[in-house]
């Protein structure tokens, strides 16, 4: 399938009707280049497919405001609702305690779900046009390098998804920090090189 390449300035409003009806996107996000979709067991398989992604890695999801996040937690600690604070929005990725009702495959049946507030208000818009939490990963095949520049995708990756979103913004480069919130102190598991 060739993936509907949306560059108009209503773009939000369709990818998000797009999202809607479970399709995929590929998205540029405040950090790199992404793919989206909804929280669903056949979006999750699917994303999986697509990057070739080992089920044991676990993805992670991306809110429009704090108060997506009752849907994903269950009630923060004082210090966990801190971390929220002192990191978002921006390129950190909190992970915090799962509601036991979320997909196992999303989380990789770990005990923590991996979520960030972006930055990027055209992220932000669509997020909350299609009114709740999405999934996000980076656009590259697990194990490849996260693509740089529309030129750097791999065409298969292309192809799984349903429509791609091209137009040139400021990104980071890198992905997100990851600071697992659930111990008693903070713990840095990924640190952007």
């Amino acid at each position: 399938m060739t993936p509907l390449d949306l560059r108009s300035s209503d773009w939000i409003s369709e990818a998000a009707t797009r999202i809607k009806k479970n399709e995929i996107g590929l998205i540029p996000f405040d950090t790199v280049w992404g793919i989206v979709g909804r929280i669903t067991p056949s979006v999750i398989q699917r994303i999986f497919e697509i990057k070739q992604r080992p089920l044991d890695r676990p993805l992670l999801v991306v809110i429009g405001q704090e108060d997506h996040l009752p849907r994903l937690c269950t009630p923060l600690t004082s210090a966990q609702k801190q971390a929220t604070v002192r990191h978002w929005p921006g390129p950190v990725t909190l992970i915090l305690p799962k509601r036991p009702e979320l997909p196992p495959i999303l989380t990789g049946n770990a005990e923590g779900i991996a979520i960030r507030f972006p930055s990027a208000p055209w992220v932000i818009d669509l997020i909350n046009a299609v009114g709740e939490p999405l999934i996000s990963t980076s656009a590259n095949k697990h194990g490849d390098p996260v693509p740089a520049t529309i030129t750097d995708w791999d065409p298969r990756l292309v192809d799984g998804c349903d429509f791609t979103v091209s137009f040139a913004v400021p990104m980071t480069g890198a992905p997100s920090t990851i600071i697992d919130c659930l111990g008693a102190e903070p713990q840095v598991v990924r640190q952007p090189s």
